[in-house]
């Protein structure tokens, strides 16, 4: 059923608050980095969710499309270049 499917897309592109509540502030990181620099990593990436431009577009989500390694590797490699804007 298209209306029942277009739906379910349309949610999945709205993106989700990244919920501090949920780190572990105990955490040890290395070189000074802190759970708060994380997150503003992640709030970085959901910002950036591309998926709205696609649904807009007629086009499947972005992890509908790719292997899923692949669809990682975006997402860690997007972490790796944003956590050094927010941390010195």
């Amino acid at each position: 059923m298209p209306g029942v499917f277009d739906d379910v897309e349309t949610r999945a592109c709205i993106p989700v608050p990244i919920n501090p509540d949920f780190f572990n502030l105990d955490c040890v990181l290395p070189y000074g980095l802190t759970p708060g620099h994380i997150h503003r990593a992640m709030v970085g990436f959901v910002d950036f969710f591309v998926n709205q431009q696609l649904h807009s577009r007629g086009v499947q989500r972005l992890e509908c499309f790719l292997m899923p390694a692949n669809f990682s590797s975006i997402v860690g490699e997007f972490m790796n270049i944003s956590i050094p804007k927010y941390s010195s």
